[in-house]
């Protein structure tokens, strides 16, 4: 390519490597050709997820979650900012319908914001269940030996959760945490016993970076040791669906009454059900996540990276 004067002034492009071309183009055809890519793996995702959703209904025509859940996703905008969620990201929504999806940390962070669903109770009980990246925060500080906690902006808010617990204004804390880039685990800490629970889904041992830095946390603001347990957890039948499960098993932690323990062998249908509620929150105008005053339990921003 090449610059080329035109008469309005300014530059425009031409494609020298195409044999005997003489046409201009404008200047923002670069940046389309450069978003084309990004545009094509979106649509493909897109697809795959329409596809699956005609999949279940082409073994089933009666499946009515799936007929129900293809007619909202064919409704939805690509680029519509989730209502309702501080992670607003809705391109990774189309992972909830590809049941051999990889879900991924804007998912994994939706499906623990649908757990303010009941605020009030959480907030009663002392319970703050926390992004995805907690773990890894606090591992990158720890890798670090502390440096800068105390005094950096940046780490503010994890300042403020440890006080808070040592002031005993919090009891538990409840998260989801990345093991190696591949896997997710359930974390819950009970502030009053000083007790970890850790469930893996894949019976690995509790990964020794996690455990280590959320010993240095505690004794940052407690001086004390908590005691870690290694939990028997619902053992997922495959190696894509480890989110669905550590989010079900903190959910059901909270509250076993109302998030039952999850059927391995019905991860696709509770996939789409999850689905429902975080479309129902971003169609629903009137939720309390927009109410005057509205402060969210979760307390600092999320990462931007997965």
């Amino acid at each position: 390519m090449r610059n080329a004067p035109t008469g309005e002034e300014y530059l425009s492009i031409r494609c020298e490597h195409i044999p005997g071309n003489k046409e201009t183009y404008p200047l923002w055809l670069a940046s389309y050709w450069v978003e084309i890519p990004t545009i094509r793996k979106a649509r493909k995702h897109w697809d795959d997820a329409v596809h699956a959703l005609e999949v279940c209904i082409e073994r089933n025509p009666s499946d009515t979650l799936a007929l129900r859940t293809l007619e909202r996703i064919l409704s939805l905008p690509w680029d519509t900012p989730l209502r309702g969620f501080h992670e607003s990201d809705s391109s990774g929504l189309v992972n909830f319908c590809i049941p051999t999806a990889w879900l991924k940390t804007s998912q994994i962070n939706q499906m623990l914001e649908l757990m303010d669903d009941d605020r009030w109770e959480l907030d009663f009980r002392g319970i703050r269940v926390v992004p995805s990246d907690h773990a890894a925060r606090l591992v990158s500080i720890y890798n670090v030996d502390g440096l800068g906690y105390e005094t950096s902006p940046r780490h503010h808010d994890l300042r403020e959760l440890g006080e808070a617990f040592a002031g005993g204004f919090a009891k538990l804390l409840a998260t989801v945490a990345n093991v190696d880039e591949d896997h997710w685990v359930a974390i819950v800490v009970d502030f009053v016993s000083r007790k970890t629970s850790y469930w893996d889904s894949a019976k690995r041992p509790i990964c020794t970076k996690i455990r280590a830095a959320y010993d240095w946390w505690f004794h940052q603001h407690h001086g004390t040791e908590f005691e870690w347990k290694a939990l028997p957890s619902v053992l997922q039948l495959d190696g894509h669906n480890c989110g669905l499960v550590a989010t079900n098993r903190i959910a059901h932690y909270i509250d076993p009454h109302k998030y039952p323990l999850l059927d391995p062998k019905a991860c696709s249908d509770e996939r789409l059900r999850i689905l429902g509620r975080i479309l129902d929150r971003h169609e629903t105008t009137s939720f309390p996540h927009i109410a005057k005053d509205f402060v969210f339990t979760f307390r600092y921003g999320l990462a931007d990276n997965d």
